[in-house]
Parts: structure tokens; C-alpha cells; sequence
């Protein structure tokens, strides 16, 4: 448990006690989700809370709070309102596994794929054309095998 000290004038820092500083405190910063709760429980100087702090481009940042005598910052999925691990997500799994089913079977989706096999057979077909032109293919069956096989490669590039 410790004391919150202070609050910043922007909302998104918090001074909390730590009596192995030396100067007593540490200042900490505040995920998004973090400082919306804090200020939806109307956090005050003087409250004592429970906090755990992750390292976030390099600053201590609280990842989940509680005030004491209170309830704890729950994260929900912004679509089905689940409750999450954690801030890092805006949705659960499941919203996001539909979300992606969505966009696959979409029309764009399918143009997208169109335009990637039209690439991947002119691509073929010139890589195809740069061997007759080298001499290691003679005949068309030559060259139609050799367009199967490239296609097939630049196919499987594309899909993975």
C-alpha cells in the first residue's frame, strides 16, 4: 500500500510515496486507461492505493491501480464490454478474431487477393520470358512449366 502525494495539473502523473527514495517519493506516469479511472474515483491527495508500475518508452508508468477501500481499474472490450487482461487490447479475442473473419470475406479484401494473383502471374511470366531469352528454355512446354513453377513460388511467398 502506499499514499498518493500528489496529482498533476494534466491529469496524467501521479506523486507517490516511497520512503526508500531519498527524497520520499517517486513520480509515476499514468496509462491512458489508468488516468480515467483516477479520475472517475476522484483520486486524492492523502488516498492510499495499490499499484503495480511498468517500464513504458523508458518511464515508470502505473499499468493498474486500486485505491484502498475501492474497486480495481478494469479494462472491458470496447465492442462486447468483456473484461480484459489489461489496457494493451481495445478488444477481446473474440471481437478481434470477427473483426478479421469480416475484413477477409469483404469485397475490398477479395480485389486485394485479385490484384496479388494478376502480380504474382505477370511477375512469373517475366521471369518466365527472361529464361527464353537466356537460352535455358526452347520450347513452349518448357516455358509454360516454368511459369507453373514460379507462379507457384511467388504464390506461396505472398501467403505465408
Amino acid at each position: 500500500m502506499s499514499k498518493v502525494l500528489s496529482l498533476s495539473s494534466k491529469g496524467n502523473l501521479l506523486k507517490i510515496e516511497d520512503l526508500k527514495e531519498t527524497k520520499g517519493y517517486i513520480w509515476y506516469f499514468m496509462t491512458e486507461e489508468v488516468m480515467k479511472y483516477v479520475s472517475s474515483i476522484g483520486l486524492t491527495e492523502g488516498d492510499i492505493i495499490e499499484f503495480k508500475s511498468e517500464e513504458i518508452r523508458g518511464e515508470d508508468t502505473i499499468i493498474y491501480i486500486k485505491k484502498q477501500g475501492g474497486t480495481v481499474a478494469e479494462f472491458k472490450c470496447i465492442k462486447c464490454g468483456k473484461a480484459l487482461k489489461d489496457g494493451k487490447y481495445k478488444t477481446c479475442y473474440n471481437c478481434s478474431m470477427e473483426a478479421k473473419e469480416k475484413e477477409q470475406s469483404s469485397p475490398d479484401n477479395q480485389h486485394k487477393q485479385d490484384s496479388i494473383e494478376k502480380q504474382c502471374a505477370l511477375k512469373a511470366s517475366a521471369k518466365a520470358v527472361a529464361l527464353v531469352f537466356q537460352g535455358r528454355l526452347t520450347t513452349p512446354d518448357e516455358l509454360a512449366t516454368a511459369i507453373g513453377i514460379v507462379y507457384d513460388q511467388i504464390v506461396k511467398k505472398f501467403n505465408s
